[in-house]
């Protein structure tokens, strides 16, 4: 069992072939228990200690690496070698050097810095577990806060509850000028990779529909023909009835095996404009074309970035060169945000539709959705605190409590089939071959319950009707907040002045709580330990007031302004921060706490 966890690299499972050890070393007499405590003594170096979810974001600029370098080099005691896999320890060093730092640090600085910190590390779990014993999650119904301040955002973080806000991207251009035409115009013949289905992504199906026996002596469900008809109807139709808007593939009963395949979607590659003329031909073809998951910055362009801030913000970085028009970026690993070995590199001004109130949040993905009206998302959860900014149409989430999963039929053995395209423009089905199978796994972020649907309709699971399911509704100009691991099930809905096809923009943050399986207790995420105790909200290290600032960086980050010196004849050497670090009166001092202490 051992030496099958570790050649998957599956740490958990790895974790319990070594508890099991220890427990048979126990048991076992003589000869077999010193054996048994000897493999285990060598192996448990490898038990599971915390969370292992780990990708850079941004990486930090060349001025900004260089002083944190020279900053480690005077005090090795921080070296990422010495702070190992503990990510507390890794904060403490960034905090320290951006306390004293004369130019200061931006919030999207520091958490530069703590990635580029951890990264030798980031394929271990974390030394530290922070326990939490009970988490409030009160929250029966979506909360509506007009402008919320930091702190407010923090408290909905720190209670795990669902909140539509509003007031936050007020005088935004994106919210008047992105119709088809304009982004056609100014994106133009990008490529793009889109998921293609037949309007439900990410849906629990009848294994018969993919090959797979039954085991049910009831009726199959319905076919792929159903699910298309089902899957056209307008959004005006899925408004008036939210059941009537679930394909009659999700209409379980009896005692059939209710998720034996999640259905992934299909995928095409083709330019951006003919994204858009395809999202309006989805009631004409029954497929939904979806730009799903799609970074921001794979459309780097400076006209998109000035339309997600207000005016005044944009007219402050309008001669930035952070792109140019028209020109594809450099891609990390041919995409966009970073992975956990490399990423782009942090810009000069604030990430375009960066909220204020969420800089404290330690970014991970910065994504675009773009599909047609009349689409479901169906049940699952994501590892990540989520805010959905809303460009276009409507968008509504229903959603249920973390810990209602076993109620609401997750973490059932469930195999994922892609689906796949056949034919040409523009006789263009979907079909689903049995050979795009994977294995039957219970690790995955899917449910087969349907939280849009009354209990009634899914006799198979008897408990659902306990479930406190409600849902949050965000328009065009809102931002619906939703916290880590809570079941969701999202409805697109298109604009029904113009008709325009629901586009959206989210954020993924580090979770404020984790959890590494289902049924394990929930921790609290280190990165957030010094928040808001001992770190502001909204300026955690502020430039130095007096004396001539040598260190300031180029690299405003999500602080949104540019550092700038103007030197005059008479005006004095500026010392570079390596200078006076490598000065015999340096100004840096080491601190008075170690990490043992800490």
């Amino acid at each position: 069992v051992l030496c099958c966890a570790i050649n998957q690299l599956n740490s958990v499972a790895a974790t319990m072939a070594i508890r099991r050890l220890g427990g048979a070393a126990i048991r076992a007499p003589g000869l077999y228990a010193r054996a048994f405590r000897a493999i285990a003594l060598l192996l448990s170096p490898l038990q599971l200690e915390g969370i292992a979810l780990f990708s850079k974001f941004r990486e930090p600029p060349p001025v900004l690496r260089h002083e944190y370098m020279a900053f480690i080099k005077k005090y090795p005691q921080f070296d990422s070698a010495a702070l190992q896999n503990a990510a507390i320890y890794h904060h403490q060093a960034v905090q320290i050097f951006c306390k004293q730092r004369r130019a200061g640090c931006s919030w999207a600085e520091y958490h530069s810095l703590v990635d580029e910190s951890r990264a030798p590390h980031a394929h271990l779990f974390d030394k530290h577990r922070l326990g939490v014993d009970s988490i409030p999650r009160e929250a029966t119904a979506c909360a509506r806060i007009h402008k919320p301040t930091a702190q407010d955002l923090f408290r909905q973080v720190q209670r795990s509850e669902p909140a539509v806000l509003t007031g936050l991207m007020e005088e935004w251009p994106a919210l008047s000028m992105w119709t088809d035409d304009y982004l056609a115009r100014v994106v133009g013949r990008r490529p793009v990779a889109v998921s293609v289905s037949e309007g439900g992504f990410d849906e629990p199906e009848d294994p018969s529909l993919w090959g797979l026996p039954t085991t049910s002596s009831s009726p199959p469900l319905s076919s792929s023909s159903s699910s298309s008809s089902s899957s056209s109807s307008s959004s005006a139709e899925m408004k008036a009835s939210s059941a009537s808007a679930i394909p009659n593939v999700l209409d379980r009963s009896g005692d059939f095996p209710l998720a034996s395949v999640v259905a992934r979607p299909a995928h095409a590659n083709m330019d951006f404009v003919t994204l858009l003329h395809e999202t309006r031909r989805y009631n004409e073809t029954g497929l939904a074309y979806y730009l799903e998951y799609f970074p921001v910055e794979a459309l780097r362009n400076s006209r998109i970035e000035t339309d997600l801030q207000p005016p005044n913000a944009a007219a402050a970085h309008a001669d930035r060169p952070d792109a140019a028009d028209g020109a594809l970026p450099h891609l990390v690993n041919g995409f966009g945000d970073g992975d956990k070995d490399r990423a782009p590199v942090l810009r000069k001004s604030a990430e375009p539709g960066a909220l204020r109130i969420a800089e404290w949040l330690m970014p991970k993905k910065h994504l675009i959705w773009l599909g047609p009206g009349g689409t479901r998302g169906a049940t699952h959860y994501d590892p990540y605190e989520n805010l959905m900014q809303v460009i276009r149409g409507t968008k509504t989430f229903y959603v249920a409590n973390p810990d209602e999963g076993p109620r609401i039929g997750a973490f059932s053995e469930i195999k994922e089939g892609r689906l796949q395209l056949e034919g040409t423009p523009p006789d263009v089905r979907v079909v689903r071959p049995n050979n795009t199978l994977g294995e039957g796994t219970k690790g995955h972020h899917y449910a087969i319950g349907v939280l849009s649907a009354p209990a009634e309709a899914q006799p198979s699971l008897p408990e659902f009707k306990d479930v406190n399911v409600f849902n949050c509704t965000a328009h065009a100009g809102e931002v619906l907040y939703l916290p880590a691991y809570w079941w969701h099930e999202v409805h697109s809905f298109a604009d029904e002045a113009t008709g325009a096809a629901p586009l959206g923009i989210n954020w993924f943050y580090e979770s404020y709580y984790q959890r590494l399986l289902p049924h394990l207790s929930w921790d609290r995420s280190p990165h957030y330990v010094f928040i808001p105790e001992t770190l502001p909200l909204l300026d955690p290290f502020p430039q130095k007031p007096q004396g001539p600032s040598s260190g300031n960086s180029e690299h405003g980050g999500a602080r949104g302004q540019t550092s700038t010196s103007v030197e005059t004849r008479r005006a004095p050497r500026r010392r570079s921060f390596a200078d006076r670090l490598n000065s015999p009166h340096a100004e840096v001092r080491p601190p008075q706490s170690s990490k043992d202490e800490l």
